[in-house]
């Protein structure tokens, strides 16, 4: 076979796609480059692709190291050394660097990866050079004890309440909150210790950062608090957002303190999404951090009303491209905020009814609503949810009040599936 991009004198680079949505439409990022592009991906991420501009696109079961690395291998045969090689999701950080470390490609190293992956990793580096993290307690090294001793030495160390958390996720996926010895002992018995940690919580308000770094220098970053937490979201289903701070100390001080912390792990060039506790106006309390752009809406904030992709620079950042945007051309990010609801339990559940929120909801200008009639059989994590929210006004105050009164505002009714069947069912046979 031709090796094309050679014959063109192209550089090629690999991508490694499990995401379907239009935040990952990889093709607009290489709008103006001269480059050529292969894809390793899930079945599920095709619709990302646009293969009439992709020299070959591979569908894989899934993207662990063993089934990646032969496919780049072939790929890398047919079409020449690639130039790069990058997997934006999390979940695909430290694999595609450990890709890139047997194909012989440069990129972010093994080492770089996992303390942007693994939390004991990154609270660890950050601890040995002063900076405060939630006092924490691997339980990797302790799998083989009983649960009793686990148990024991969690208590020696933090006091209630205690976080459980698996070392590598993210979303607040498996983690959970004991706020007792018989809640610990039974969380205990349904986890995965090899894969977990045990934290203190750190009470305060949760910020989240996110930016690019490029070539040791901040090249954008802007800064929001949470409200409600991912937590919540993720285990009861409470309602979730946040929003841009305004100009000033506060929004100072915070990102001073990330600037410090990336520094300190060694972020040269690439994404952030890094998130702090705020233990005091003046104290922050590293939380933990991601070599990725922001989720849910803050991607969709940035684009529409900052005049940056953020998904769009990191692409070009981890692949040592030149950036798609100036960055005098990057807009105001101020008054930017998102709510977004969460699946209706139990599932599987129906949407029987649902509200608009747009013209009854000041500042509100965007919403993405589940169709009435549209089963929720999973937890949709961020973006498969049961209503997302977006806000712009003229600052932190004025969208907080629309953020608040959206969340009075807004009605999601649901059935369960099996309720709604036999519903439909008593309506058939009533006509």
């Amino acid at each position: 076979m031709r090796k094309v991009s050679e014959l063109e004198n192209k550089p090629i680079y690999l991508v490694i796609n499990r995401f379907n949505n239009d935040c990952v439409e990889y093709q607009r990022y290489i709008d103006g480059l001269v480059i050529d592009m292969v894809f390793i991906t899930l079945e599920s991420g095709l619709s990302a692709i646009d293969r009439s501009r992709a020299l070959e696109v591979v569908v894989v079961d899934d993207l662990s190291l063993s089934i990646v690395l032969p496919v780049a291998q072939r790929l890398m045969a047919r079409h020449g050394k690639f130039s790069g090689v990058l997997g934006i999701s999390e979940k695909d950080i430290v694999m595609t660097a450990r890709l890139r470390e047997r194909l012989g490609v440069l990129g972010p190293s093994v080492t770089l990866a996992r303390l942007f992956k693994d939390k004991v990793a990154m609270k660890s580096r950050l601890e040995a050079t002063g900076i405060r993290v939630p006092r924490f307690c691997p339980l990797t090294d302790h799998s083989s004890t009983s649960i009793d001793d686990i148990a024991a030495h969690i208590e020696d160390r933090l006091t209630y309440p205690i976080i459980l958390k698996p070392v590598d996720e993210g979303a607040s996926r498996g983690v959970v909150k004991v706020r007792d010895h018989h809640a610990l002992m039974e969380a205990l018995k349904d986890i995965r210790l090899d894969t977990y940690e045990a934290e203190e919580f750190v009470e305060g308000p949760i910020l989240h950062i996110d930016g690019i770094i490029r070539g040791d220098s901040l090249w954008f970053i802007s800064t929001s608090e949470y409200i409600g937490t991912c937590l919540d979201f993720a285990r009861i289903g409470a309602p979730f957002g946040s929003v841009i701070l305004d100009p000033g100390p506060r929004r100072g001080n915070a990102e001073a303190h990330t600037l410090k912390c990336l520094a300190t792990l060694g972020l040269r060039q690439g994404p952030f999404h890094l998130e702090l506790i705020e233990a005091s106006p003046e104290e922050f309390v590293f939380l933990e951090v991601g070599m990725r752009p922001g989720g849910a809406e803050v991607p969709y904030l940035h684009r529409e009303h900052a005049n940056i992709d953020l998904y769009g620079e990191a692409f070009r950042a981890l692949l040592d491209l030149p950036p798609i945007g100036d960055r005098s051309s990057y807009g105001d990010a101020k008054g930017l905020g998102y709510l977004l609801f969460a699946v209706p339990y139990p599932l599987p559940s129906r949407v029987t009814g649902r509200n608009s929120l747009v013209g009854a909801v000041s500042h509100l200008y965007a919403e993405v609503l589940p169709e009435v009639g549209h089963v929720f059989t999973a937890d949709g994590g961020y973006v498969d949810v049961g209503g997302r929210f977006r806000f712009k006004s003229a600052c932190e105050k004025q969208t907080r009040e629309a953020i608040h009164t959206a969340l009075d505002a807004y009605r999601l009714e649901s059935a369960s599936e099996c309720v709604a069947a036999k519903a439909d069912e008593v309506t058939a046979r009533e006509k």
